[in-house]
């Protein structure tokens, strides 16, 4: 029975490290991929390419949907990309991780899942006007911004 309070620990893991990885891969290494990719000559791009160990498929998946499906051919284009991976970050991912683990989850030993350090997150509903007081940003609407203009 403690095996499976370890597999939940695991898990829970994987979504942090997966949700870590993926705001990276939308905001920096797809731009770097891009940027290498437009600056260099076709040669120079194959030798970076063969210089990666075990992520030349995710690059060139990732320059195929940058630069071909989800192009942006406007700024309008980048705020919805921004919005919809609003959602999917703070919402969606989180639901998926809740239907998985619900917040009752009680581990082999009685003991509540979610608690002490493994506080029970809560997906976001999208809004313009929340705030952040202590920081006087709004969180939801300057993601949106610096994520389209990041895009």
């Amino acid at each position: 029975m403690e095996s499976s309070a370890v597999k939940l620990q695991s898990t829970i893991r994987v979504h942090t490290t997966r949700l870590f990885f993926h705001i990276q891969l939308f905001f920096k290494q797809s731009g770097e991929d891009v940027t290498s990719y437009l600056s260099c000559s076709d040669t120079e791009f194959k030798d970076a390419l063969a210089k990666q160990q075990n992520t030349k498929a995710e690059t060139l998946r990732s320059l195929y949907k940058t630069l071909v499906e989800e192009r942006p051919l406007s700024f309008e284009d980048c705020v919805i990309w921004a919005r919809l991976k609003f959602e999917d970050m703070f919402s969606n991912q989180i639901k998926q991780l809740l239907h998985s683990f619900p917040e009752d989850q009680v581990t082999s030993t009685g003991q509540k899942f979610w608690s002490g350090s493994k506080r029970c997150p809560k997906p976001v509903a999208f809004n313009i006007q929340a705030t952040c007081s202590d920081a006087q940003m709004r969180n939801h609407f300057d993601f949106v911004v610096a994520a389209a203009n990041l895009r």
